[in-house]
């Protein structure tokens, strides 16, 4: 069992749980901290406690603190070598610095830029990685935008607990998408 104080990992763990799938466990692997919905997948760095690779079972999450119980090793969930190739994705890079990373502009900045490469994100997922972003203390973020429109886009925060998130870009049907394309009709 794992009890989490120190506050920069109980919001890794916070936001890593934003992107837990039903009935999955949190994944540790070295110090590494990973949840996955099959749309996404959130990692980021426990920097105070050092845990077991395994996956967790989160036994009880709050603002102050964090319990997680060891239930079997890491083996059940997603190969490491999976994970870690889908976060080296070629494209472009955006740095935010921290100034920018203020009253929602981070949120939009992000939809603009995805928008801008051809891609459309939930913004729910958005607003789930902005949440605990913009709530911690400021620092740089980087934006990666890939140059395949069908590929996830990546935030990543620079800090201490390096929170990651991928995420997939949303399918606009194709009624609709030929809606937007068409041309004013006279």
């Amino acid at each position: 069992m794992i009890k989490i104080s120190d506050s920069d990992d109980i919001d890794a763990v916070r936001f890593v749980l934003a992107a837990r799938g039903k009935g999955e466990y949190l994944c540790i692997r070295d110090n590494k901290i990973i949840c996955t919905d099959g749309r996404r997948i959130h990692r980021a760095t426990l920097n105070m406690v050092t845990a077991e690779d395994g996956l967790y079972e989160v036994l009880k999450n709050s603002k102050k603190e964090v319990i997680l119980d060891r239930i079997i090793d890491d083996s059940a969930y997603y190969a490491k070598d999976l994970i870690e190739s889908r976060f080296h994705i070629e494209g472009k890079v955006v740095e935010i610095e921290s100034q920018y990373i203020v009253g929602g502009l981070l949120s939009s900045l992000i939809v603009y830029f995805a928008g801008a490469n051809g891609q459309v994100i939930n913004p729910r997922y958005i607003l789930d990685v902005c949440g605990v972003i913009e709530n911690r203390p400021p620092c740089r973020v980087t934006v990666k935008l890939p140059t395949d429109t069908d590929a996830p886009i990546l935030v990543k925060q620079h800090d201490i607990t390096s929170i990651e998130a991928l995420i997939m870009p949303v399918t606009v049907p194709e009624a609709i998408r030929k809606q937007f394309n068409k041309k004013e009709e006279r």
